[in-house]
């Protein structure tokens, strides 16, 4: 699948990281407005697929809840997908982000 991060965000998550390509499963996702999507991926439907037109959802977001932040990478089902140098980035400054460090 190809990642693209959103390019006008500036919270650091996924700043410098641009389009990159990653083997995994895609998890069928939603956010709602209260979130901020940093990252998305478009699932192209197979032959088989109940739609037939191409969706894009997120697969990386943020969001604050009270004082708390919550951060949400739908990637790294499988090891190999956290040694991607750029999935790692993410996943390194998402959980910082919301670790406040």
């Amino acid at each position: 699948m190809r990642i693209t991060p959103a390019p006008d965000r500036d919270d650091g998550i996924v700043e410098g990281i641009t389009d990159y390509e990653v083997e995994t499963e895609h998890y069928w996702a939603l956010t709602e407005a209260f979130s901020t999507v940093l990252a998305t991926s478009v699932l192209v439907p197979g032959p088989a697929e109940p739609w037939h037109e191409p969706v894009e959802f997120p697969v990386v977001w943020t969001r604050r809840w009270g004082a708390g932040r919550v951060f949400v990478c739908t990637l790294g089902h499988r090891v190999a997908d956290l040694r991607v140098p750029r999935t790692a980035a993410i996943v390194d400054r998402g959980l910082r982000w919301a670790a406040r460090t």
